[in-house]
């Protein structure tokens, strides 16, 4: 059952339109066109929990896959091993949140160390 009380009620004296964002369609729920009206009840329920996963791609290693998973708040551990030896001249590196889209720091502090090492016998 979907309660009204979990869903997000805009009113307005005047039109007004609410511009389709990631924001606007998967934390307030409003999913439907919401142009030129003076109230607006969102489809789904609204979600504002902030996911607590950064994921790690790298994608001239592997372009299709996170190489991790990063916890925002607190420190994370990530260690790639390669059978063969590869080379490189960049790292392609991207973070994406739980839902794929690049994640945003906000002009939040945040740093990511790499300690590379060869390892003998493999």
């Amino acid at each position: 059952m979907n309660d009204i009380n979990q869903h997000i009620i805009l009113e307005s004296k005047t039109f007004i339109d609410i511009i389709p964002t990631n924001l606007t369609k998967y934390n307030l729920g409003f999913i439907n066109d919401a142009m030129n009206a003076n109230r607006y009840i969102s489809t789904n329920m609204y979600d504002l929990r902030v996911s607590n996963k950064i994921y790690l791609h790298i994608d001239n290693i592997s372009p299709h896959a996170p190489m991790g998973v990063l916890f925002v708040n607190g420190q994370s551990n990530c260690e790639f091993k390669f059978r063969t030896p590869i080379s490189l001249n960049i790292l392609e590196i991207k973070f994406k949140d739980s839902k794929g889209y690049d994640y945003n720091f906000y002009n939040l502090p945040h740093s990511l160390s790499f300690v590379l090492e060869r390892m003998n016998g493999i």
